[in-house]
């Protein structure tokens, strides 16, 4: 609604913990290529294959950073936060 109302349209982009992306994620790189290649950035190819490899090695590095979190808050004895049901 709030897109909308700007006159924009909204894509949600998902991506998993481990890498794997929403349906609607690779049509939205896809566009956004596309629009690089018109304004003579960079091939609809390589913007797709570029924009996958940062994502997820982005992710990868923020995975590695909660990891190691628990790590340190685990070495520390500090409380885990409960379990939810």
């Amino acid at each position: 609604a709030a897109a909308a109302a700007e006159g924009a349209h909204f894509t949600p982009f998902v991506m998993e913990s481990h890498g794997g992306i929403g349906p609607k994620s690779l049509p939205l790189l896809t566009t956004l290529g596309e629009e690089a290649a018109v304004q003579g950035f960079v091939g609809e190819t390589q913007f797709v294959a570029r924009a996958l490899r940062v994502l997820v090695f982005t992710l990868q590095r923020g995975n590695a950073h909660v990891a190691a979190s628990g790590c340190v808050l685990e070495r520390r004895g500090l409380p885990r936060l409960a379990a939810l049901p």
